[in-house]
């Protein structure tokens, strides 16, 4: 964005993050959001107001300081596995405004990896403006080479053709997220070599077996950020003194945050510790960042929180623990790695877990977003 000296004192360009928001109805203007130093542009437009008057008009030029992605880098030609062509037998029509299934023939140029095809628009723009294609997956083994019904929208405000052999839409190859499958834990073992034990001054003997019986029990340790058990014999309850349903408005998502977060709930969805929801219950969730750089998704359950009825029990006395490790003189700790997804939710409370985000709606199988609260600030 650039601004003239006589408003600032001196010409001034400036960069800033815009989200494009184009709209097909409207051809001849393009809607702009931009941010995110709004103080910045509150100053600045403070300034156009003083240095203004009623004859003076006021006008902001946007320029893009990235050249255009062609949808060739976008898309490598390999991914694309053929395309979808209106056949006719005379051209398509379609009134403003409305849908319509078009009946195409299918153009492989490739076979498919996997079971899954995307179907989408085109990668080049090849259709007349303001018409939209409804995307859609599909099976592979369900597609009609000779008919397959593309559903279209036109949201100009003419009637547009699309003339016999158009291309409606392409075939792409589609990833998915699948659960993580459990390993035989009963012959996986660990390197010995793992286990450090430090300046211990116990002989090296005792230390090889020892690290020789730890590796043999794989199963008891966490070897990556997913390896998580479950608590058997055990569920969570939440008791509620108030237990009207609520719902609670979804936070913004600042722009360099979005993809974390959808490989994070990707994530936990692929691991079970939290599905889809319908629950008529809605908590929203505060985005923060640990001290390595990765994502943390904190729900704010203030209001669960206020109405759940809380649990008493007695918490052990600091001198009994102490006094029974009376002339103990070796000691071993023991950390749970992310030890609330390790406890399920009752079928009956899991809905009042429930999350509202930007990317979705969904509620906790274990304990974790049960019992963590954000303070406020």
């Amino acid at each position: 964005m650039e601004f003239t000296k006589e408003i600032t004192g001196v010409s001034r360009r400036v960069e800033v993050l815009a989200l494009i928001c184009p709209d097909p109805k409207n051809q001849q203007q393009t809607p702009v959001l931009v941010g995110t130093n709004t103080s910045l542009f509150r100053r600045l437009w403070d300034l156009v107001q003083m240095k203004g008057d009623q004859n003076t008009a006021h006008s902001m030029r946007i320029q893009s300081v990235y050249a255009p992605i062609r949808a060739q880098e976008q898309l490598p030609k390999n991914d694309v596995l053929g395309q979808i062509k209106w056949k006719g037998p005379c051209p398509l029509s379609i009134a403003p405004g409305a849908n319509c299934y078009a009946t195409c023939k299918v153009d492989r140029h490739s076979a498919p990896s996997k079971d899954l095809i995307l179907i989408d628009a085109p990668s080049t723009q090849l259709l007349p403006a303001g018409v939209l294609v409804q995307p859609g997956v599909l099976s592979d083994a369900g597609i009609d080479s000779n008919s397959l019904n593309v559903l279209l929208q036109n949201e100009s405000t003419k009637t547009v053709s699309i003339p016999v052999g158009s291309v409606i839409a392409e075939m792409f190859a589609v990833d998915t997220v699948t659960p993580v499958q459990p390993s035989d834990l009963a012959t996986e073992k660990i390197d010995p070599n793992l286990f450090d034990f430090g300046d211990s001054p116990i002989p090296e003997e005792w230390k090889s077996r020892l690290r020789q019986k730890l590796a043999e029990r794989r199963n008891v340790f966490s070897m990556h950020e997913w390896d998580v058990g479950l608590a058997k014999g055990v569920e969570h309850h939440i008791r509620l003194h108030d237990p009207r349903p609520f719902r609670e408005r979804s936070r913004r998502l600042a722009p360099a945050d979005i993809d974390d977060v959808r490989r994070h709930i990707q994530q936990l969805l692929a691991t079970g510790i939290i599905t889809e929801s319908r629950s008529p219950y809605a908590s929203p969730i505060i985005v923060g960042r640990k001290k390595n750089g990765a994502i943390g998704i904190c729900i704010d359950y203030r209001t669960l929180n206020n109405r759940t009825t809380p649990d008493q029990y007695t918490m052990p006395r600091i001198d009994d623990a102490l006094d029974s490790l009376s002339g103990s003189r070796w000691f071993s700790v023991l950390d749970l790695r992310s030890g609330y997804y390790q406890i399920e939710m009752a079928e009956e409370d899991k809905e009042k877990t429930a999350f509202i985000c930007p990317l979705g709606f969904y509620q906790s199988l274990s304990r974790q977003y049960a019992q963590e609260e954000v303070a406020p600030q």
